[in-house]
């Protein structure tokens, strides 16, 4: 990028004398303009326009294979970005392979779960048996039976009692892990399912295509520049625009050390560079709040600034043309303005040399306005009189 500077125009203010005064250059001085501008460069875009993005359905990156040639009219329906399938053919070939899995997966666990259940319903079965024999023959007459074979037949069957308790809960159980295992093989297996679907219809999303007629303009991302075949992008990211070409803004830079004074409302003239010495009327739109650099590893920081370009001309302000802009800051009429050089300091008060007639003499002077070359005069100096441009040597005529 080109330097940027602050321009300082003082038009009419002073006219330089060619003779020498005690061999001092003198310079007459005039009213007139007093003028402080700011520089930038940019392009232009437009006010209005209609952003192309990549697809939003699609996860991961996307490599672009083919890409609408920037400038170029384009018609609702016609393709502007085309996007590599291959990822999407693998991650689909990669559901379908665990479709599979989980197939085997859950006709393992239905069979798994159907042997495990059946072996509990027979344990669970023999030992209903086994409780019912021991309450058939347990020995109830105390009069055949001594108490402690009842007792002990009473102690037999409560176990009994307690060991079916446990295969019935056991069972219970396992018919609740059989199911929620199920249940979770099903949905990872629906998960997959659902992925498929998404990917094939993401398989007709791999080509964006206009919404609307309109010229097709490349977006510039400024250090990562503008996308290009080959480049990987990714779901949603913007990749250019169909601009609305009647309505004109320009963006430009301005370095954040020449930035002083500048502000929303200020007017400025806009210069293409198809069109050099030619101006076009424009005012500041919008100035970021924190500067930052625009070339990749550049420390040097700019501020972005929008102007608004008063009359638009289709015909020759194009998105992307480059531009630069002089932003006025101050605008002073009818003033003395003298070059910075000339002013001195004396216990912080400053003066100039005047030259009344063939020798110098110290004016007190009241200061204004103040640029990097020039220093307007509020009070002290008349426009005519004749000023020092350097401090006359010791010993001359004050």
């Amino acid at each position: 990028m080109k330097s940027i500077s602050i321009l300082v125009i003082a038009l009419s203010l002073v006219r330089c004398a060619t003779d020498e005064s005690n061999g001092v250059a003198t310079l007459e001085l005039t009213r007139g303009q007093f003028i402080i501008e700011i520089s930038g460069q940019g392009e232009l875009r437009a006010e209005q326009a209609t952003p192309i993005n990549a697809p939003t359905s699609i996860r991961g990156a996307l490599n672009i294979t083919w890409l609408a040639e920037e400038g170029l009219m384009v018609h609702e329906g016609d393709v502007l970005v085309r996007f590599d399938n291959q990822d999407i053919l693998t991650r689909e070939d990669k559901a379908k392979g665990e479709i599979r899995r989980l197939d085997y997966e859950i006709e393992k666990s239905k069979r798994s779960n159907e042997s495990d259940g059946l072996d509990m319903d027979v344990q669970l079965q023999l030992t209903q048996m086994e409780r019912t024999q021991a309450e058939t023959f347990a020995p109830k007459d105390e009069r055949l039976y001594s108490r402690e074979e009842i007792i002990d037949s009473q102690v037999n069957l409560e176990f009994l009692d307690t060991k079916i308790e446990h295969y019935e809960v056991k069972k219970g159980r396992h018919v609740k892990k059989s199911e929620t295992d199920q249940q979770l093989l099903d949905l990872k297996q629906q998960t997959h399912k659902i992925e498929l679907k998404q990917l094939a219809s993401s398989g007709q999303e791999l080509e964006v295509r206009a919404p609307h007629d309109g010229f097709f303009y490349i977006r510039d991302r400024g250090q990562r520049g503008k996308p290009r075949v080959g480049m990987m992008v990714w779901m949603g990211q913007n990749l250019g625009e169909l601009p609305d070409l009647s309505a004109m803004e320009a963006r430009v830079h301005v370095l954040e050390v020449e930035a002083a004074g500048l502000d929303v409302g200020l007017s400025a003239l806009v210069e293409l560079d198809g069109q050099p010495g030619v101006f076009h009327k424009a005012e500041v739109k919008k100035v970021d709040a924190l500067a930052k650099s625009i070339e990749r590893n550049n420390p040097i920081k700019y501020f972005e600034v929008i102007l608004s370009v008063e009359t638009t001309i289709p015909e020759i302000m194009k998105p992307g043309s480059h531009v630069e802009a002089r932003i006025t800051v101050t605008q002073l009429d009818d003033v003395i303005a003298v070059p910075n050089q000339v002013i001195f300091h004396e216990k912080q008060k400053p003066f100039v040399y005047v030259e009344p007639g063939g020798s110098f003499e110290k004016r007190w002077v009241v200061l204004g306005e103040r640029s990097v070359t020039q220093t307007v005069i509020v009070e002290g100096l008349q426009e005519g009189e004749r000023v020092a441009l350097s401090e006359p040597e010791e010993g001359q005529d004050i």
